[in-house]
């Protein structure tokens, strides 16, 4: 996994998994994520918050 990229608070990876007996790719992956942000707030969901 590599971090290619970063373009204002976005961040770009990339990787490739890999069979490690022989090598052989199994997958690629490519994501996008935010930088120096709090991100969602997971603690709420889980105490049953915030439900509609």
């Amino acid at each position: 996994m590599e971090c290619y990229a970063v373009r204002g608070d976005i961040a770009y990876v990339r990787g490739q998994g890999c069979a490690y007996s022989d090598h052989n790719l199994l997958a690629t992956v490519f994501g996008s994520f935010a930088v120096g942000t709090l991100g969602p707030a997971f603690d709420s969901a889980m105490k049953g918050e915030g439900k509609v």
